[in-house]
Protein backbone atom coordinates (compact mmCIF):
# COMPACT_ATOMS: atom_id res chain seq x y z
CA UNK A 1 0.00 0.00 0.00
CA UNK A 2 2.79 2.24 1.01
CA UNK A 3 4.48 1.97 -2.28
CA UNK A 4 1.66 2.40 -4.52
CA UNK A 5 0.60 5.94 -2.73
CA UNK A 6 3.96 7.05 -2.85
CA UNK A 7 4.16 6.30 -6.23
CA UNK A 8 0.70 8.54 -6.93
CA UNK A 9 2.02 11.11 -5.16
CA UNK A 10 5.01 11.53 -7.24
CA UNK A 11 3.29 11.26 -10.00
CA UNK A 12 0.95 13.81 -8.89
CA UNK A 13 4.08 16.25 -8.28
CA UNK A 14 5.05 15.61 -11.47
CA UNK A 15 2.28 15.75 -13.67
CA UNK A 16 1.62 19.24 -11.51
CA UNK A 17 5.35 20.36 -12.40
CA UNK A 18 4.63 19.56 -16.27
CA UNK A 19 1.42 21.23 -16.39
CA UNK A 20 3.26 24.49 -14.31
CA UNK A 21 5.90 24.54 -17.06
CA UNK A 22 3.32 24.10 -20.01
CA UNK A 23 1.20 27.34 -18.22
CA UNK A 24 4.48 29.45 -18.52
CA UNK A 25 5.52 28.33 -22.22
CA UNK A 26 4.08 30.81 -24.10
CA UNK A 27 5.34 34.22 -24.56
CA UNK A 28 2.68 35.55 -26.42
CA UNK A 29 -0.37 35.12 -23.67
CA UNK A 30 -1.51 38.33 -22.06
CA UNK A 31 -0.13 39.44 -18.51
CA UNK A 32 -3.59 38.49 -16.87
CA UNK A 33 -4.29 35.43 -18.31
CA UNK A 34 -0.97 33.93 -17.71
CA UNK A 35 -1.52 35.40 -13.51
CA UNK A 36 -4.97 33.54 -13.64
CA UNK A 37 -3.41 30.31 -15.00
CA UNK A 38 -0.51 30.81 -12.53
CA UNK A 39 -3.54 31.06 -9.73
CA UNK A 40 -5.28 28.09 -10.76
CA UNK A 41 -2.34 26.51 -10.94
CA UNK A 42 -1.39 26.32 -7.59
CA UNK A 43 -4.60 26.25 -6.43
CA UNK A 44 -4.60 22.62 -8.33
CA UNK A 45 -1.47 21.90 -6.92
CA UNK A 46 -2.05 22.79 -3.24
CA UNK A 47 -5.27 20.33 -3.61
CA UNK A 48 -3.28 17.91 -5.63
CA UNK A 49 -0.83 17.65 -2.71
CA UNK A 50 -2.94 17.71 -0.23
CA UNK A 51 -4.67 14.66 -1.46
CA UNK A 52 -1.29 12.84 -1.69
CA UNK A 53 -0.04 13.65 1.48
CA UNK A 54 -4.06 12.86 3.58
CA UNK A 55 -3.24 9.64 2.20
CA UNK A 56 0.19 8.70 3.00
CA UNK A 57 -0.53 10.58 6.73
CA UNK A 58 -3.67 8.31 7.52
CA UNK A 59 -2.28 5.29 6.33
CA UNK A 60 0.98 6.34 9.04
CA UNK A 61 -2.31 6.78 11.39
CA UNK A 62 -3.84 3.43 10.57
CA UNK A 63 -0.20 0.84 10.62
CA UNK A 64 0.39 2.86 13.87
CA UNK A 65 -2.79 1.43 15.36
CA UNK A 66 -2.75 -2.45 14.12
CA UNK A 67 0.90 -2.49 15.69
CA UNK A 68 -0.07 -0.60 19.10
CA UNK A 69 -3.54 -3.15 18.97
CA UNK A 70 -1.00 -6.14 17.96
CA UNK A 71 1.56 -5.19 21.08
CA UNK A 72 -1.54 -5.19 23.03
CA UNK A 73 -2.59 -8.33 22.29
CA UNK A 74 0.36 -9.92 22.76
CA UNK A 75 0.38 -10.87 18.65
CA UNK A 76 4.18 -10.29 18.64
CA UNK A 77 4.55 -11.67 14.75
CA UNK A 78 1.47 -8.72 13.84
CA UNK A 79 3.45 -6.28 15.74
CA UNK A 80 6.89 -6.69 13.96
CA UNK A 81 4.64 -6.84 10.52
CA UNK A 82 2.84 -3.34 11.24
CA UNK A 83 6.06 -1.92 12.54
CA UNK A 84 8.04 -2.95 9.26
CA UNK A 85 5.05 -1.54 6.91
CA UNK A 86 5.11 1.35 9.40
CA UNK A 87 8.70 2.46 10.01
CA UNK A 88 10.84 0.13 7.67
CA UNK A 89 13.92 1.55 6.05
CA UNK A 90 13.11 0.79 2.73
CA UNK A 91 9.56 -0.06 1.20
CA UNK A 92 7.27 1.38 4.59
CA UNK A 93 4.84 4.35 5.06
CA UNK A 94 7.90 6.37 6.66
CA UNK A 95 10.14 5.79 3.45
CA UNK A 96 7.68 6.71 1.05
CA UNK A 97 7.03 10.09 2.97
CA UNK A 98 10.80 10.77 3.45
CA UNK A 99 11.21 10.81 -0.15
CA UNK A 100 7.74 12.52 -1.13
CA UNK A 101 9.21 15.52 1.26
CA UNK A 102 12.82 15.35 -0.18
CA UNK A 103 11.01 15.18 -4.33
CA UNK A 104 9.99 18.48 -3.15
CA UNK A 105 12.91 20.05 -0.55
CA UNK A 106 15.79 18.72 -2.12
CA UNK A 107 18.20 15.82 -0.62
CA UNK A 108 19.09 17.60 2.07
CA UNK A 109 15.89 18.40 3.47
CA UNK A 110 14.71 15.03 2.89
CA UNK A 111 17.94 13.85 4.63
CA UNK A 112 17.23 15.84 7.53
CA UNK A 113 13.46 15.16 7.60
CA UNK A 114 14.38 11.33 7.54
CA UNK A 115 16.15 11.71 10.74
CA UNK A 116 13.09 14.21 12.37
CA UNK A 117 10.26 11.68 11.75
CA UNK A 118 12.55 8.41 12.65
CA UNK A 119 14.22 10.06 16.37
CA UNK A 120 13.25 8.55 19.46
CA UNK A 121 10.71 11.21 20.48
CA UNK A 122 8.28 10.15 17.44
CA UNK A 123 7.91 5.89 16.66
CA UNK A 124 9.83 4.88 19.55
CA UNK A 125 7.82 6.81 22.04
CA UNK A 126 4.74 5.79 20.56
CA UNK A 127 5.81 2.41 21.24
CA UNK A 128 7.01 2.63 24.75
CA UNK A 129 4.16 4.30 25.79
CA UNK A 130 2.11 1.67 24.37
CA UNK A 131 4.38 -0.70 26.50
CA UNK A 132 4.38 1.09 29.46
CA UNK A 133 0.57 1.48 29.67
CA UNK A 134 0.20 -2.93 28.58
CA UNK A 135 2.18 -3.37 32.10
CA UNK A 136 0.10 -0.59 34.17
CA UNK A 137 3.22 1.37 34.72
CA UNK A 138 2.14 5.35 34.81
CA UNK A 139 5.58 6.50 35.43
CA UNK A 140 6.75 4.72 31.88
CA UNK A 141 3.11 6.37 29.87
CA UNK A 142 4.09 9.45 31.68
CA UNK A 143 7.86 10.00 30.63
CA UNK A 144 6.61 8.74 26.78
CA UNK A 145 3.92 11.26 26.38
CA UNK A 146 6.66 13.85 27.72
CA UNK A 147 8.67 12.84 25.04
CA UNK A 148 5.72 13.18 22.37
CA UNK A 149 4.83 16.22 23.33
CA UNK A 150 8.86 17.89 23.56
CA UNK A 151 8.52 16.37 19.93
CA UNK A 152 5.79 18.10 18.38
CA UNK A 153 7.90 21.49 19.80
CA UNK A 154 10.75 20.27 17.84
CA UNK A 155 9.57 19.07 14.81
CA UNK A 156 7.33 22.24 14.88
CA UNK A 157 10.50 24.54 15.10
CA UNK A 158 12.38 22.64 12.45
CA UNK A 159 9.82 22.77 9.80
CA UNK A 160 9.54 26.54 10.02
CA UNK A 161 13.11 26.37 9.76
CA UNK A 162 12.62 25.01 6.29
CA UNK A 163 9.67 26.53 5.24
CA UNK A 164 9.09 29.85 6.83
CA UNK A 165 5.33 29.84 5.27
CA UNK A 166 4.72 26.80 8.00
CA UNK A 167 3.88 28.28 11.10
CA UNK A 168 6.22 27.12 13.90
CA UNK A 169 2.74 26.76 16.20
CA UNK A 170 0.82 25.34 14.21
CA UNK A 171 2.68 22.54 12.87
CA UNK A 172 3.33 22.24 16.61
CA UNK A 173 -0.42 21.93 17.32
CA UNK A 174 -0.99 19.73 14.39
CA UNK A 175 1.31 17.16 16.02
CA UNK A 176 0.95 17.29 19.40
CA UNK A 177 -3.18 16.42 18.03
CA UNK A 178 -1.88 13.86 16.18
CA UNK A 179 -0.49 12.33 19.48
CA UNK A 180 -3.32 13.41 21.96
CA UNK A 181 -5.58 11.37 19.41
CA UNK A 182 -3.72 8.23 18.79
CA UNK A 183 -3.06 7.73 22.55
CA UNK A 184 -6.94 7.48 22.63
CA UNK A 185 -6.69 4.91 20.23
CA UNK A 186 -4.62 3.10 22.61
CA UNK A 187 -6.05 3.87 25.86
CA UNK A 188 -8.93 2.40 24.03
CA UNK A 189 -7.73 -0.47 22.62
CA UNK A 190 -5.55 -1.35 26.32
CA UNK A 191 -9.63 -0.97 27.57
CA UNK A 192 -10.61 -3.91 25.40
CA UNK A 193 -13.12 -0.99 24.04
CA UNK A 194 -13.41 -1.94 20.38
CA UNK A 195 -16.16 0.75 19.54
CA UNK A 196 -14.38 3.73 21.34
CA UNK A 197 -10.89 2.67 19.76
CA UNK A 198 -12.46 2.82 16.07
CA UNK A 199 -14.51 6.79 16.75
CA UNK A 200 -10.75 7.36 17.97
CA UNK A 201 -8.57 5.68 14.99
CA UNK A 202 -11.55 7.56 13.10
CA UNK A 203 -10.60 11.34 14.84
CA UNK A 204 -6.83 10.48 14.32
CA UNK A 205 -7.50 10.05 10.45
CA UNK A 206 -9.19 12.83 10.09
CA UNK A 207 -7.37 15.09 11.98
CA UNK A 208 -3.94 13.70 9.49
CA UNK A 209 -6.36 15.23 6.42
CA UNK A 210 -5.76 19.27 8.14
CA UNK A 211 -2.49 18.58 8.86
CA UNK A 212 -1.94 17.70 5.54
CA UNK A 213 -3.54 20.77 4.25
CA UNK A 214 -1.56 23.18 6.12
CA UNK A 215 1.63 21.24 4.70
CA UNK A 216 0.42 21.24 1.14
CA UNK A 217 -0.61 24.89 1.00
CA UNK A 218 2.79 25.84 2.77
CA UNK A 219 4.62 24.12 0.35
CA UNK A 220 2.93 24.89 -3.03
CA UNK A 221 3.65 28.47 -1.98
CA UNK A 222 7.35 27.96 -1.09
CA UNK A 223 8.00 26.27 -4.61
CA UNK A 224 5.12 27.92 -6.83
CA UNK A 225 7.48 26.86 -9.86
CA UNK A 226 6.60 22.74 -8.94
CA UNK A 227 3.13 23.58 -8.82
Amino acid sequence: MANKNFARLLAMLLTLALFGAACGSSDEEPEEEVTEQTAASSATGAATLRAGLTELLQEHVYLAALATGAALRGDNAGFTAHAAALNGRANSNSSDLVDAVRSAYGDEVGTAFDGLWRSEGHIPAVVAYTQAVAKGDKTGADKAVADLLAYAETFGTTMNSVNENLPEAAVTDGVKMHITTLKDVIDAQKAGDPAKAASALREAAHHMGEFAATLAEATVKKFPAKF
